[in-house]
């Protein structure tokens, strides 16, 4: 027997067409037999194909079960819209107990079989297709911050001025003043009239005007003269509400999950029905253009909103090919034409050749959906496996230009927006949604605020100064297609059109296109082991001007004191005036080696430009040399085979136990941020039900957080782990752990470990079988019972460092792991420890002798108990005490997979006399060099060496053994670094 609770495949309406679940692989069926050729795949060669690259402990790529028999979560085809007879046809040949679910908006039904049934499902009346169900892996909120609409600080402080600076912070670019037409299912900024919901606070407050389109009679349309505020009442997603918080939404009081453009208005026009479906766009967009000198009534002040600016159509066709000549694709040219500015969705048919109407139209920019792996670093993002990439289908013309499509791509994966749900939410709450849908309000946003820099600015010259001024060349999920097929524009790719949108780069063009230098990011890179800051910076257009400074003042006050030039002369520009079909990134580094440079202190670096003896200043920076001290760390712990997909963790304290009034709070990382990785095996490899892949996270808090005052947890300041599973797709799992670390002081030697009362495991649940339903650990419970306590220390001896941890309670059968590293960062230690340590009793000791006196190490003290619970202590930090001999340390980190850092101190054994020569190599196991990490000479002193993991040509080296050999006047040692990659 199926069973449906278990075998329910909880599938979220997601992107541009609302009906249209994004595969993560083409439809493919090669030998013509209807079926997805992914499932016969899996058929023939084992379950174990259902999964990335052919590993059952990496993600999942399609629906598979392993039951007595393979079974396939499928969605079936038809050639008309499936009937009741269809569905009973379907449930014969499917089996007994087997989910059957038909959608109301495409022909399509879901249900899970075998492959023997599959074959007969292929067989019935008017099916098309049977197609693999995909596993979609979205990531977390970071979307504003991803195309630099706001500052990047306030997702985690290791990437707080990753992507500086910002067109909100930097430049005052808000959105003030423009007006944004959302045309979708209807946004729910107000009161519903019929439940107690009063209006997302991202939304309240910004509605001017709109009207209803969707019934698809002319008659029923809301005339142009006249204005209604439309409602989203469901049954799913609401939409709407979603797509006008990631362009406009102010996120509320804290403003943490605030929009692109969050001082934009509103214009609210219901072109989809409350299912999402509709052929009202046209209607719609022909209201608008009506409506877009409108002055909403407005007096005052609020002139400056009247009108509309900017048109967000979060929607296409279903699995249809434009070519810019249909009604729906003229209209959108008639939109542009008339002033407007018009972003539409690319659709999510995972289609290459294929731009969906009406993105396809001439004039429209078309928006493709990016990845960025929960993280702002633009090195890992990616288009989506889902969203449709170009060309655009040629309408027959001698202008191959219009064909290029999408313009851009913005975040669409994982998108942390507005939740509109009326009968459930108090209109406080905000979730994650993934598609070409999401990823176009963050354009419509960007478009926002360019429209604020400059009122004058027209559609088609805001779409090419997006274009040139993006980050090109994304790669696809979907591989690798070579870019410019007709010779026009080399920046142009048919998978990402002219990359990422970058709203600072094109800000700075919209301001000034015509001298100068367009510095359109900095960053600084504080590298203590190394005695150094790397100061970058990335230029975008260059006119000729002199050149460049670098300007360091200390902080005082967390205010710049008084600045002074660093470099000795001006570094030459070795920029060019030339974006449009040329590159528009050019990368400048200086390294601040300036003996000067204090430990702990933190300092601002500014960039000059000079033209004619005059500079122009850049946007400050601030960079803190060495690390801030921790003051508490957060250790969990969630079983679940899709986190990226399913998860919306947040971490945080409050006063009255409940998560969304918390005092403060952050968010969870993603998979690609997980510390270690825990297979507990299953009895079946491939069950897709609770998860059996542990995933253990850190999240380090440090002064700067500004939680201190919450610190330790206690009934007063209440510390929670609340997770909520978003199901789409049908994976569950279960919170295991979850503790935290507090220092006597930041950064001491000495701290408490307090670990949650709540029952753990604790199922997470998914929320379309319990819908608002989270996971919320606490430490401690209202009423809390006993719970673990523990002291962890380290202390500096002769030579050596000595860890102790003393629990609360005895804990017989217990065993410790002990870990070090130079940094306090979680994922760069070395485990010391090749077996765990068993203990009995309340004390545990270690004693580590492979330190070099007077080095800082952080130390973690990982508690195995009896019952499989794992408990996280530290970081602590101590120095082992003596006089300094000439020594090199073991790398840390050591297993290495990116860089490593080696410490080696020259004693009075060798230096007595001054300086001696020093020699640090790399060799691989065959004992050949393969980099030359120090050579030269060095008085006595502890030092570091930092090794890139490239060899002497900066090319990374491959995995294996590898030796580092260190000499230093009559001294020879050796210390072998393992890589993998």
């Amino acid at each position: 027997m199926k069973s449906l609770a278990r075998n329910l495949l909880c599938l979220a309406i997601l992107g541009a067409l609302l009906a249209h679940a994004p595969a993560a692989f083409a439809w493919s069926d090669g030998n013509g037999n209807k079926i997805d050729d992914q499932i016969e795949a899996v058929d023939q060669n084992g379950i174990a194909t259902a999964f990335e690259n052919n590993d059952i402990n990496q993600r999942m790529l399609i629906a598979v079960f392993d039951l007595p028999a393979l079974e396939y979560g499928v969605y079936v085809g038809y050639d008309h819209h499936p009937t009741l007879a269809d569905e009973t046809a379907l449930q014969l040949a499917a089996g007994a107990g087997a989910p059957v679910k038909t959608y109301a908006s495409i022909d399509y039904t879901r249900t899970q079989a075998t492959y023997a049934e599959i074959q007969t499902i292929a067989a019935l009346p008017g099916v098309t297709r049977v197609e693999s169900i995909p596993m979609m892996y979205p990531t977390n909120h970071v979307g504003s911050r991803v195309v630099r609409a706001r500052d990047s600080r306030g997702l985690r402080s290791s990437e707080d001025f990753v992507l500086f600076p910002s067109t909100r912070a930097d430049m005052g670019l808000d959105g003030t003043g423009v007006v944004v037409g959302i045309l979708d299912t209807g946004v729910n900024d107000e009161a519903d009239g019929i439940t107690p919901y009063a209006g997302h606070e991202s939304l309240s407050g910004k509605f001017l005007g709109g009207g209803e389109f969707y019934a698809g009679d002319p008659l029923l349309n809301t005339p142009t003269n006249q204005s209604v505020n439309p409602k989203d009442r469901g049954p799913d997603t609401w939409h709407g509400t979603h797509v006008a918080g990631s362009a406009i939404g102010n996120g509320g009081q804290t403003g943490f999950f605030s929009g692109v453009a969050p001082a934009a208005r509103l214009v609210d026009c219901k072109v989809l029905s409350d299912a999402g479906v509709g052929f009202g766009s046209a209607d719609g967009v022909d209201w608008c253009i009506v409506n877009m000198n409108n002055d909403w009534g407005l007096t005052g002040p609020d002139l400056i909103y009247s009108g509309i600016d900017v048109l967000n159509l979060s929607l296409g066709c279903l699995d249809c090919s434009g070519d810019g000549t249909t009604a729906s694709e003229l209209i959108i040219d008639a939109a542009v034409d008339a002033g407007l500015i018009v972003c539409i969705a690319t659709g999510n048919d995972d289609a290459i050749n294929q731009i969906g109407s009406p993105a396809s139209a001439d004039k429209s920019i078309a928006v493709g959906a990016a990845a960025t792996q929960g993280s702002l670093t633009r090195t890992d993002d990616a288009v989506t496996s889902f969203s449709n990439e170009g060309p655009r289908a040629s309408d027959g013309d001698a202008d191959l230009f219009d064909e290029y499509k999408p313009a851009v791509v913005g975040p669409g994966a994982g998108i942390i927006s507005a939740n509109g749900d009326p009968y459930t939410t108090s209109g406080e709450a905000y979730h994650t949604l993934s598609g070409t849908s999401m990823s176009t309000p963050h354009v419509a946003g960007v478009c926002a605020l360019l429209r604020q820099a400059d009122p004058a600015i027209d559609g088609m010259t805001v779409r090419s100064i997006l274009q040139n001024t993006a980050i090109h060349h994304l790669p696809s999920e979907k591989g690798f297609r070579a870019p410019d097929p007709s010779g026009i524009d080399s920046n142009y790719s048919p998978m990402s059109g002219w990359g990422m949108v970058d709203a600072y780069a094109a800000a700075k063009e919209v301001m000034n296109s015509t001298s100068g230098a367009q510095v359109v990011r900095i960053r600084a890179i504080p590298r203590p082991l190394d005695g150094e800051i790397d100061v970058l910076w990335w230029s975008q257009r260059e006119y000729t001007f002199d050149g460049y400074n670098v300007h360091r003042a200390p902080d005082v006050g967390g205010s710049p004191g008084v600045y002074s030039q660093v470099n000795v002369g001006l570094i030459a520009p070795v920029g060019d005036p030339v974006i449009e079909d040329d590159g528009n990134r050019t990368p400048y580094a200086f390294v601040d080696n300036d003996p000067a440079l204090t430990l702990g202190q933190a300092y601002w670096y500014q960039i000059e430009w000079v033209e004619s003896g005059v500079g122009t200043l850049e946007p400050a920076i601030p960079v803190e040399f060495g690390e801030q001290p921790p003051v508490a760390t957060v250790f969990y712990s969630i079983k679940h085979n899709a986190p990226d997909n399913d998860l919306f963790v947040r971490i945080g304290t409050s006063s009255s136990y409940d998560p969304d009034g918390a005092q403060y709070f952050t968010l969870g990382e993603g998979e690609g941020a997980t510390d270690e990785i825990i297979l507990h095996e299953p009895a079946n490899a491939g069950t897709a039900t609770t998860g059996y892949l542990e995933h253990l996270w850190s999240r380090t808090f440090f002064v700067a957080d500004g939680v201190q005052g919450f610190l330790p947890p206690s009934q007063g300041s209440p510390w929670f782990l609340d997770v909520a599973d978003a199901g789409f797709i049908n994976r569950t799992g279960t919170v295991e752990s979850f503790s935290m670390f507090v220092n006597d002081s930041p950064g001491s030697s000495s701290g408490t470990t307090y670990v949650t009362d709540s029952i753990v495991p604790s199922p997470t649940l998914d929320q379309f079988v319990v819908p608002g339903f989270t996971a919320t650990l606490w430490i401690p419970e209202q009423t809390p019972v006993a719970t673990t306590v523990l002291r962890m220390n380290a202390e500096g001896m002769d030579g050596a460092v000595r860890i102790g941890l003393d629990l609360s309670e005895p804990s017989p059968g217990s065993r410790a792991h002990v870990a070090r590293g130079l940094t306090h960062d979680f994922a760069a230690r070395t485990v010391l420890t090749g077996e765990p340590i068993e203990f009995d009793g309340t004390r545990f000791e270690y004693v580590d002798r492979e330190v070099v006196p007077g080095t800082a190490y952080w130390y973690w003290v990982r508690l195995e108990q009896a019952d499989g619970r794992v408990i996280m202590n530290g970081p602590v930090n101590a120095k082992a005490k003596g006089t300094t001999l000439t020594f090199l340390a073991a790398p840390q980190p050591n297993p290495v997979s990116s860089s490593s850092s080696v410490a080696y101190a020259i004693g009075a054994d060798q230096a007595s006399n001054g300086a001696v020569p020093v020699s640090i190599t790399l060799h691989d196991a065959r004992g050949r060099k393969v980099r030359t990490l120090k050579q030269g000479s060095a008085s006595a002193g502890r030092y570091n060496v930092h090794w890139d993991g490239a060899d002497e040509t900066g090319l990374p080296v491959s995995r294996g053994v590898y030796y580092v050999q260190f000499r230093a006047g009559n001294h020879t040692s050796s210390s072998k670094l393992v890589v993998v990659r």
